[in-house]
């Protein structure tokens, strides 16, 4: 999530530096809730001292409004057509939210499926 928010936070300054200011923060959909819970609470945790630096980071970008944290159901996570083996079903509907098509062309004798 940390890395991401890196990303988000360069973009938003590249849009910014053309002349685009957002207004609104940027939506980052996460799929794990004690991430989500840990950015929003500012209480201290033990078992999150490996992962400090992230966290104040995470929460400067929350308070700032720079971005918001939203929780995604695993089996709604787009981005798992990237990186996690699909079955069939799942897969057509991460392309079909993607808007990418099926090629229609194809060589004679192939079909497209």
């Amino acid at each position: 999530m940390c890395a991401t928010i890196c990303e988000v936070v360069w973009l938003r300054r590249l849009l910014q530096d053309i002349g685009e200011k957002r207004k609104k923060p940027t939506l980052i959909k996460c799929d794990n809730q004690s991430s989500i819970n840990i950015a929003n609470n500012p209480i201290f945790h033990e078992r999150t001292k490996h992962v400090e630096a992230q966290f104040y980071f995470v929460r400067e970008k929350l308070q700032s409004n720079e971005i918001a944290l939203m929780y995604c159901n695993t089996s709604e996570n787009v981005v798992y057509i990237f990186t996690k083996p699909l079955v069939k079903i799942k897969f057509e509907l991460f392309r079909e939210m993607l808007a990418v098509e099926v090629n229609p062309l194809s060589i004679k004798g192939e079909t497209c499926k």
